[in-house]
């Protein structure tokens, strides 16, 4: 049975977090501290308050509450297996988390982990009991081991690992103040014109199998088409489905100029959650950081690679035995140049190709009236002739619209006379700059990208001025 329609999307759910516990061990503790914390933050939080189990059927007011929340915080402990009110609210919150993406964040409090995976201590002996209890039931039963399993790998916090209880619960609200962020951030790139498409072409392909343990995601098209804002979206979706995640951006920028031994540092900082910047020395990775990474399920987007030896130096070698990351692991790169993938053997590709005349046309409507379609004849003409010209390529569309937008007489003959300007600069050259970074342009293609920005309202005339500043500058110094 699938989840209600009031349950499809995050951006107007009715709470930000749903707690699930036992109340006996935890609720005048534990969970009681932990709720406050999070109100104290601002956190819409249920919490049932009854805690009033009949039998191991929940109440619909229970089942609406987990699938209107974004975030479920399951608190594991001592006895939380010994209610099957607990159990089967359990395994509600992992059909949320795989039917309408809902986060699944697990907190051991004073138990082991392994005790729930196995079902062993107090939780196989839980489960002495409901397979006595429920002898005629016992596919629910299995339903309830299942959940228990699945819940206990997933990345979580455990009290034993952090302590004294208040840092734990400071660090639990901090990291639901993130995901919520990103849940945000998911909702806003929904919005996007376009790129729901896309996105369902990229989740399909990150769902299959692959012949390394680590599967490999390319999105490569020319510069401005949105790959960026597409891997951007991919990551905010998939992020809560892994141990460690990072996103590296700009690599090609970043790693001239701070050098690609900086960024890996940068990735494995980060997937490792240290505080302050690891050392790792050139080439080799330290063994017991290898070995800590090799345990852990990572999601990582290497944005704008512009070569293989980028990808090698911060994945390393992910068909050879000693790879650096666990199974299930998946990498996404984003490239100008379809061959890096192909070097990289990337498991699959995809390219971004321009939107079509529909979504260019909303696009443009959005940048440059608003998002309201304009009612005149000879504007909807200049603006069919507006995204013709930008090739419906995004960011062109949006630069073309932001300035039309602003100019300080926004008539039809002023429209009709900046066009004109433009188109005096070719497409092509154009989306041969987007291609590649201002400084990597020969002297002609830097005036073209010059002769373009000279058109744009004042923010980019300041940009295109800082680089005409700079390319003197440059040509000066050699």
């Amino acid at each position: 049975m699938a989840l209600g329609a009031s349950s499809s999307g995050n951006f107007s759910k009715k709470y930000d977090v749903f707690l699930s516990f036992r109340g006996e061990d935890t609720r005048t503790k534990f969970t009681s501290h932990l709720y406050t914390g999070l109100e104290r933050k601002k956190i819409k939080t249920y919490i049932d308050e009854k805690s009033l189990e009949r039998g191991h059927e929940i109440s619909p007011a229970l089942l609406d509450a987990i699938e209107n929340s974004k975030i479920s915080l399951i608190v594991f402990s001592e006895n939380y297996a010994s209610s099957s009110w607990c159990l089967s609210e359990l395994v509600h919150i992992l059909k949320c988390q795989s039917e309408i993406n809902q986060i699944v964040v697990p907190i051991f409090y004073d138990v082991d982990p392994l005790h729930i995976r196995n079902q062993d201590g107090s939780y196989g002996d839980a489960f002495v009991n409901h397979e006595q209890r429920f002898a005629d039931k016992l596919d629910m039963v299995a339903k309830w081991r299942h959940a228990l399993t699945t819940a206990a790998n997933l990345q979580g916090w455990n009290s034993q690992h952090i302590s004294p209880e208040p840092k734990l619960i400071d660090e639990i609200v901090k990291d639901v103040l993130k995901k919520l962020g990103r849940v945000s951030s998911n909702n806003t790139f929904k919005s996007l014109v376009g790129i729901e498409k896309h996105i369902e072409e990229i989740k399909l392909l990150m769902s299959h199998n692959y012949s390394s343990n680590i599967g490999v995601v390319g999105i490569w098209g020319i510069g401005g088409i949105g790959k960026t804002t597409l891997a951007d979206a991919v990551f905010s979706l998939y992020f809560n489905q892994f141990e460690r995640c990072y996103f590296l951006k700009n690599v090609r920028e970043a790693s001239e100029k701070y050098g690609l031994e900086k960024l890996r540092e940068e990735l494995i900082t980060k997937l490792l959650k240290e505080e302050e910047s690891l050392d790792l020395g050139a080439p080799s990775i330290p063994d017991y950081i290898r070995d800590r990474l090799r345990s852990t399920k990572v999601l990582i987007v290497l944005d704008d690679v512009s070569n293989s030896k980028q990808f090698e130096y911060l994945i390393g070698d992910r068909f050879s035995e000693d790879e650096r990351f666990d199974i299930g692991s998946r990498i996404i790169v984003t490239t100008r140049d379809k061959n890096v993938l192909k070097t990289i053997e990337a498991d699959e590709t995809y390219e971004v190709k321009q939107l079509d005349e529909d979504e260019a046309l909303r696009l443009f409507n959005l940048t440059a009236f608003k998002g309201n379609s304009p009612r005149d004849d000879d504007y909807v003409e200049l603006s069919k002739k507006a995204v013709r010209y930008a090739g419906h390529n995004p960011l062109i569309i949006k630069i073309l619209g932001s300035h039309l937008r602003y100019l300080r007489s926004p008539t039809k003959e002023n429209w009709q006379m900046q066009l004109e300007k433009f188109q005096q600069v070719p497409l092509e050259d154009i989306q041969d700059v987007l291609r590649t970074n201002y400084d990597g342009l020969d002297r002609k293609e830097q005036d073209i990208f010059l002769d373009f920005a000279r058109f744009f309202n004042a923010k980019y005339r300041d940009f295109g001025q800082h680089l005409s500043t700079s390319k003197t500058s440059s040509s000066q110094s050699h």
